[in-house]
C-alpha cells in the first residue's frame, strides 16, 4: 500500500485504502479465501467509484493473468463463458451503471516489466503471489511451467483459444437473447415467466444458455449459476407433469402451471390478479348485501325472480358472478376454505362430482392459489366456486323462482 500511496501522491491523484480480515468475511459470506478476497476487493473499488462518480473501475489484468484466470476456470469445471476468459470490457453484478475495463489483456507480463525498464518507471511485485497456499498462484508457478514442456507456446496457444472461443460466446450470448424474446419471457421483480411450449422448440444446444440467462435474470445478485442448477431445471421442465413447484437452489424455485414455465425466489410473489381470496371461514345470511371477504374481495348478495332474470342467467359473461337458484340455499351459506375429500358437481357434467383436488388441478390451479380460494357451501354441499361455473344441484331451472345472485369484485 505504502507504494501506491507514494505514487498516487507524487501525482496528485486521489488515494483510497480499506483493511478487512478476509477470513472473516470469508465465514460471514461462506466464501473461499480466494473468492472472498476477489469479492471484498471489487466491492471496494465500485464503492469508491460510485462515491467519486468514477465512469469506470480500471484493473492492470495482463495477458498472463488472463491464461491462469482460464485454467482456473478449467479446473473447476467451468463452461464456454469461463473457458472464454476476462473480457476487455463488462458490467458486473456490482454496478449496473460503472463499467469494469481491463485495457493491458492484451500485454504479456514480461512485455509490461519490459516497458517500466526501459522508461525507468517504478513498479511493485506483491509477495503473495508467490504463495503456494493459493490455487492461482499454484497455477502460475506449477503448472504453466509444466504445460509450457509440453507446448513451448502454450500461452501464446491459450490466448489464440480464448479469442476464438470468446467470439463464439459472443454468437451464442445474440442467440440466446434473440431466442429469449421469441420465448416471450415477462419479467417483474422477483419473477420472470416464460412459455413452456415456445421453450420445448429452443434447440437443445441453446436450452442451457436460456436457462442460465433466466436465472440470472430472475436473481439478479447471482454471479455465478451452476451447471448443477442448470440441469436440474432443464429436467424439471422437460418433466411431463403439468404442475409442480420446486426449490431448486439457495432459495430461487422454479413452477410449471398454466402451460408456463415461472423462477422466483419467492412463490407467494406469483399471484394472479384474477385469483380470488378469503381470509376466513364465515357463515353468511342471505339478508346480507355485501360481504368483505379479505382486504381484496367483496361480495355483493341480492335477490331476484326468475320473472325479472328472465334467462340472462343463460348468457353470464362473468365468473365472478353466479346466479343459484335460492331455494337450494337455505337461510345462509358459508364461505370456507376448500378441504381435502371435497367434491363438486359442476354444472355441464350431467350431475357428475369430481373430488375438488382433481378440479383444482384440471383447472391448473396451483397450491398456493387453491389455499385461499373461497368455496361456498349451503345444506351440507358445495354450491358455488368463484371463477368456476355452479354446481348442477344449484343451478336454475324451470321450477325456479327465486334466484340468488353472488358478484364477487375487488375492493371496497
Amino acid at each position: 500500500m505504502g507504494f501506491v500511496q507514494t505514487t498516487a501522491n507524487s501525482m496528485k491523484i486521489p488515494f483510497f485504502s480499506q483493511s478487512l480480515d478476509i477470513r472473516e468475511f470469508a465465514a460471514r459470506e461462506k466464501l473461499g479465501i480466494e473468492e472472498a478476497a476477489r469479492k471484498a476487493r471489487y466491492e471496494f473499488l465500485f464503492r469508491v467509484a460510485k462515491e467519486t462518480k468514477s465512469q469506470a473501475v480500471i484493473t492492470a489484468h495482463h495477458a498472463d493473468d488472463q491464461v491462469e484466470t482460464i485454467l482456473m476456470n478449467f479446473i473447476r469445471g467451468a463452461g464456454l463463458k469461463g473457458l472464454s476468459g476476462m473480457p476487455y470490457c463488462q458490467h458486473t453484478s456490482f454496478s449496473d451503471r460503472i463499467m469494469l475495463a481491463r485495457p493491458l489483456l492484451d500485454f504479456r507480463k514480461e512485455e509490461l516489466v519490459a516497458f517500466c525498464q526501459k522508461n525507468e518507471l517504478q513498479y511493485f511485485i506483491d509477495e503473495s503471489n508467490k504463495d503456494p497456499m493459493y490455487l492461482r498462484n499454484r497455477i502460475r508457478t506449477q503448472l504453466i511451467p509444466l504445460l509450457s514442456k509440453y507446448n513451448p507456446n502454450f500461452i501464446a496457444t491459450v490466448l489464440r483459444n480464448q479469442k476464438a472461443l470468446r467470439m463464439d460466446l459472443q454468437y451464442i450470448q445474440e442467440s440466446t437473447d434473440s431466442t429469449l424474446e421469441k420465448l416471450g419471457a415477462v419479467q417483474k421483480e422477483g419473477v420472470i415467466t416464460f412459455s413452456l411450449e415456445k421453450y420445448s422448440l429452443i434447440p437443445d444446444a441453446l436450452k442451457n444458455y436460456v436457462i442460465k440467462e433466466l436465472i440470472q435474470r430472475s436473481v439478479p445478485e447471482w454471479m455465478d449459476v451452476s451447471y448443477d442448477l442448470i440441469q436440474n431445471t432443464r429436467d424439471a421442465l422437460e418433466n411431463r407433469n403439468r404442475s409442480q413447484q420446486l426449490l431448486l437452489e439457495n432459495g430461487i424455485y422454479l413452477l410449471v402451471e398454466g402451460g408456463e414455465g415461472i423462477l422466483t425466489s419467492d412463490p407467494r410473489m406469483v399471484w394472479k390478479d384474477n385469483w380470488p381470496t378469503i381470509q376466513s371461514e364465515k357463515i353468511i345470511p342471505i339478508t346480507e348485501k355485501k360481504i368483505d371477504l379479505d382486504e381484496s374481495w367483496v361480495m355483493a348478495v341480492s335477490l331476484s325472480s326468475r320473472v325479472k332474470i328472465g334467462n340472462a342467467f343463460l348468457k353470464n359473461p362473468d365468473p365472478m358472478t353466479a346466479y343459484l337458484d335460492r331455494s337450494k340455499t337455505g337461510d345462509s351459506f358459508k364461505v370456507r376454505f376448500w378441504q381435502p375429500g371435497d367434491v363438486y358437481q359442476p354444472l355441464g357434467m350431467g350431475g357428475k362430482s369430481i373430488k375438488l383436488s382433481d378440479f383444482w388441478i384440471n383447472h391448473k390451479i396451483p397450491r398456493r392459489a387453491k389455499e385461499k380460494w373461497p368455496v361456498l357451501e349451503a345444506q351440507g354441499k358445495i354450491i358455488w366456486i368463484p371463477g368456476f361455473q355452479p354446481s348442477h344441484d344449484a343451478r336454475i331451472t324451470e321450477h325456479t323462482d327465486e334466484i340468488l345472485i353472488l358478484r364477487l369484485r375487488k375492493g371496497s
